[in-house]
Order: structure tokens, then C-alpha cells, then sequence
């Protein structure tokens, strides 16, 4: 098994190589989609020509239920945007819910465009039912059906239903998926009412992450252990 990970943004991607530098001996395959649609198509293409025959599309995501707070990782059975429902193949979703038990397996809806206030979260969620909110999913979920790859999400909320999302923040990354301090410093010139939303984000981002990070820890021991006794046999 050749996993690749599709993250968002580059923090997630430093995130993974991290965790797998320090609990696996192979190195990860992973690209990120730079929180656009189109990027991550690319990614997801990219990372089967270089031989992944599992897909997964990791990293945060928005709440759109009330009942999931900042930190819950989601681990959608399926996912959808523009009105088209893929459902994910069965049975490596199980044996992912089985590693990971603690996550929710309720439907994820991607986006072109962040959602960013109370108001379109519910609106969102009352005409989907769907629990969460991403970029990137969907388009790696079409890649791995397209090139008959299996595919999986594993997401962690960053921003809960109830919270917006400051547009201070969103101008902090660029068209890379790195973190840009300037741009933030400048948007908080222009809008220094967005800090205490600043401040309670980064607090929401080290429990999305060490949610990602403990989910990603079970993923890599489960599959190492598979395949040490798969190679035994």
C-alpha cells in the first residue's frame, strides 16, 4: 500500500512529514492543493503518477453542525459539492474508522470558496445535512474514482459552526499554501477588531492539529503493522 496525502495548506503538510519522520521508516508521499479545487485535482494526479494507490485528503476543516466543536476529526463516508454525492469505498473506510475510532463518519461538503459566517454555515448545512466544510475532498475523492484508487478524508473542525472566520486570516495564505506573516500584520492594521478572533483561532488550530496529528499516528502504526505481518505470512 502507497498512501498519498493531499493537504490544504503547507502547515498540514509539515504537519504530516513531521509525523512520519518521527514514526515511520518510509517517507510520505504528500502535495499540497494550495486551498483551491483546481489544486487540488493536480495534487491528487500527481501523487498517483508517482505510484500512490490510496488517496487521502487531509487536514482542517470548517463546522457546519452544531454539534462538532473545534478538534473532533471527521471521516466522512462520503462527500459532495455542486449537488454530486460520492460515497467512499467501504472497505478501507472501515478499516479506517476501526483505527480511528473516535471520528465522526457523517457527510463532508467541499467548496469552492470558504464559508465564513454563522449565517452561510447554516444555510449550507440545511440544505446539505452535511457536518463539515472543505476546500479540497471532493476533488481528490473524483481523481481517486477516475484512476480507480481508493480514497479516504480525514479531517479535523478548525472553526465551529457558530464562529466566523476573520477576513484577516484568509488573506495570510498565499497562492502556495504558506503562511504569510506581512499580509496578516497589514489586515490587522486595517481591522484591528479581528485579533481576539486571530488569537482564539491559533488556540483552535493546535487542538485541529494534534487531532490530525493523533489520527495520523494511528493510520501509519495500523499500516506498518499490516504490512510487517502481510510480509511474514
Amino acid at each position: 500500500m502507497r498512501i498519498g496525502f493531499i493537504t490544504g495548506i503547507d502547515l498540514e503538510t509539515k504537519l504530516c512529514r513531521k509525523v512520519f519522520r518521527k514514526q515511520s521508516a518510509n517517507p510520505a508521499l504528500i502535495a499540497c492543493a494550495a486551498g483551491t479545487v483546481l489544486g487540488a485535482q493536480r495534487a491528487a494526479s500527481s501523487l498517483i503518477e508517482q505510484g500512490a494507490d490510496h488517496l487521502i485528503s487531509f487536514g482542517v476543516c470548517g463546522g457546519l453542525s452544531t454539534d462538532v466543536k473545534s478538534g473532533d476529526l471527521i471521516l466522512p463516508q462520503s462527500v459532495m459539492m455542486d449537488g454530486e454525492i460520492l460515497t467512499l469505498e467501504s472497505s478501507w473506510h472501515d478499516r479506517l474508522t476501526h483505527q480511528i475510532p473516535e471520528a465522526r463518519t457523517e457527510p463532508l461538503i467541499s467548496v469552492s470558496t470558504a464559508i465564513t459566517t454563522p449565517e452561510d454555515k447554516q444555510a449550507l448545512y440545511e440544505t446539505s445535512r452535511a457536518i463539515a466544510v472543505d476546500v479540497e475532498s471532493f476533488a481528490v475523492m473524483k481523481i481517486a474514482k477516475a484512476h480507480n484508487v481508493k480514497g479516504a478524508i480525514i479531517r479535523a473542525v478548525l472553526d465551529p459552526a457558530s464562529q466566523s472566520l476573520p477576513a484577516t486570516a484568509l488573506k495570510g495564505v498565499d497562492s502556495e499554501g504558506k503562511t504569510r506573516i506581512i499580509p496578516i500584520i497589514t489586515g490587522l492594521l486595517s481591522r484591528p477588531q479581528d485579533l481576539p478572533e486571530l488569537i482564539r483561532l491559533g488556540g483552535q488550530n493546535k487542538l485541529a492539529c494534534a487531532a490530525l496529528e493523533n489520527a495520523l499516528k494511528s493510520l501509519i502504526k495500523a499500516t506498518e503493522n499490516s504490512s510487517l505481518k502481510a510480509n511474514s505470512a
